[in-house]
């Protein structure tokens, strides 16, 4: 926040009675447990997001049988780890 937007914030805030503020401050609570919930519940754990890649790495081969159906899982979870690893960096 600019210097000049957290005076003017300041101010305003100073004008506030104890009641509004409380208020206020509620509000901006239940707004961000909402937010943090929301985003929670659209959020994907790693091992949905592996499936769903993984789905699409069987389909994208055209994979069809059961040998290179397994070693695919191998490699694309090798694949899956380096990519973990470049997103860390």
């Amino acid at each position: 926040m600019e210097e000049e937007d957290k005076k003017s914030f300041e101010e305003i805030w100073s004008t506030l009675t104890k009641e509004q503020s409380k208020y206020l401050k509620d509000y901006i609570n239940r707004q961000r447990e909402g937010a943090i919930k929301w985003q929670q519940e659209r959020s994907y754990s790693e091992e949905e997001v592996l499936e769903i890649i993984k789905n699409g790495f069987v389909i994208s081969y055209g994979i069809n049988d059961i040998d290179s159906i397994d070693r695919k899982d191998e490699l694309f979870k090798e694949w899956f780890e380096q990519f973990k690893k470049k997103i860390r960096l």
